[in-house]
């Protein structure tokens, strides 16, 4: 019963982002001559340190297909994820990691952490709908993100058996309120094989993962070309 509703909550929450106006207020914000400030907040996994051993995280792709490949130049990418960092700890830092920015574009991916040493997952829940509604303030636009899994099996995904019930809560809040959802949760358990060798250990994304996190984000928001450096999963060592 437990895998039937979850399925249900995944399919409702791709099938309202697919149907989100947020995607056609994100394409009429980039229509504009302005720059577009993009901001991505989340733990270590939006942090993309130490794991992923000098290869560029998701959000660096992210900048590298928007800023140069797609010759938004004078766009911001902005990064304030925080290692151990869960919805709590942003909550109470809000101003500086997000407010003071005024990001068009907010990412938002937490969930890791959260699940193991709180906060609970109702307070979970309503952070992560504070952190939308900030996000939504002066016409902007919040891209929520469901985490990447552990690898099947592992001491970490049994420490972690909470975090199920915590991505259930993103994919409800992404239906509620029609947003745009990055589903690296549901995206990566479709292959559990091909988990372990996108990690750098049981929990985090190594470049490779991170690699395919950008390719994710970029499909869902529109941005993606397969033909480009960025949409692809190896690395060239020179211009083809």
């Amino acid at each position: 019963m437990r895998c039937l509703l979850v399925s249900l909550l995944a399919l409702a929450a791709s099938l309202s982002a697919a149907d989100s106006p947020d995607l056609a207020r994100l394409r009429a914000r980039m229509a504009e001559k302005r720059p577009v400030t993009w901001l991505f907040t989340g733990d270590s996994i939006t942090h993309g340190a130490l794991h992923t051993k000098g290869w560029r995280c998701f959000t660096e792709i992210f900048a590298e297909r928007v800023r140069f490949e797609m010759n938004r130049r004078s766009d911001i990418v902005i990064n304030t994820g925080i290692s151990g960092d869960t919805t709590a700890g942003i909550i109470a830092a809000l101003d500086w990691r997000l407010s003071r920015f005024q990001p068009d574009v907010t990412f938002i991916m937490f969930g890791m952490n959260d699940s193991v040493i709180g906060p609970d997952l109702a307070t979970y829940e309503a952070n992560l709908r504070k952190l939308v509604a900030e996000a939504r303030k002066n016409s902007g636009i919040p891209v929520l993100m469901r985490v990447n899994p552990c690898i099947p099996g592992s001491a970490q995904e049994k420490r972690h058996a909470k975090l199920e019930a915590y991505m259930d809560a993103v994919a409800k809040i992404a239906t509620d309120e029609k947003l745009i959802l990055v589903d690296h949760w549901a995206d990566w358990r479709k292959n559990p094989k091909s988990i372990a060798p996108m990690m750098n250990d049981e929990v985090h994304p190594n470049g490779r993962g991170h690699q395919e996190m950008a390719i994710r984000i970029l499909q869902a928001v529109g941005l993606s070309d397969p033909r480009s450096f960025t949409g692809r999963l190896s690395a060239p060592t020179q211009s083809k």
